[in-house]
């Protein structure tokens, strides 16, 4: 990430990232658990499998830099 931003903004960047992603590691269980609670264990795997398909969709679009 360091090259998509600016000098100046990267400690700023680098706590919100942080945040963010301590934050999802309390919450994340929580939905889930909800989402299990709510809906059983099908519907849950279901929206896993679909995330997953969609992140390997994402990755595989990511290109590197020229040179």
């Amino acid at each position: 990430m360091a090259g998509a931003v600016d000098a100046r903004l990267r400690g700023d960047f680098n706590g919100l990232r942080t945040t963010v992603n301590e934050g999802m590691k309390l919450l994340a269980p929580l939905a889930g658990a909800g989402l299990f609670a709510r809906y059983g264990a099908g519907p849950v795997v279901v929206l896993d499998a679909v995330t997953f398909a969609v992140a390997a969709l994402v990755y595989a679009r990511v290109r590197e830099p020229a040179g």
